[in-house]
């Protein structure tokens, strides 16, 4: 007759299966967990990469509706004026130029306050130009937009 083994562990073999399987399931949901976060935060810094390349397209814009305004101040013609359209670094940049107003500057010079905001005025008195610069940076699904108001004063040390 065979001897039977009687093991001192009786009922307790799947102990060690149970504590494997508990301690790779927390091991798999903190991966996961892990990894669901670090995708979150590419999204969110994509995204601020995203939206700063399109402002920063935008003020490319305005610089360049600036250049327009002063080749039309410079030339005292408004044929520079309107609507342009560039292409940079994936964006379309649509650049909208206009001359919104001219208000009439009595004579009187203030010295302290040369080319401070049009402050300043000759002593022949003169003319404030106002332009509007509009600056549209778009790509895919993408549409930041920046306006400006820009005056200046002819006759006057840097107006």
């Amino acid at each position: 007759m065979k001897d039977k083994i009687i093991s001192k562990n009786k009922g307790k073999e799947g102990v060690a299966l149970v504590t494997t399987v508990i301690v790779l399931t927390v091991v798999l949901i903190l991966a996961t967990l892990a990894l669901f976060l670090v995708s979150k935060t590419m999204i969110i810094t994509t995204t601020q990469k995203t939206i700063g390349d399109a402002f920063a397209m935008s003020e490319y814009g305005i610089q360049e509706g600036m250049q327009t305004v002063q080749l039309a101040f410079s030339t005292g013609s408004n044929t520079y004026l309107g609507t342009k359209e560039l292409n940079k670094e994936g964006f379309k940049i649509i650049v909208f130029t206009r001359k919104m107003a001219s208000t009439p500057l009595a004579g009187g010079y203030i010295g302290f306050a040369e080319a401070y905001k049009g402050v300043a005025k000759s002593a022949v008195g003169s003319t404030a130009l106002e332009y509007l610069i509009i600056s549209e940076a778009v790509r895919d699904n993408l549409r930041y937009e920046l306006h400006t108001l820009l005056r200046r004063v002819p006759n006057v040390p840097g107006g």
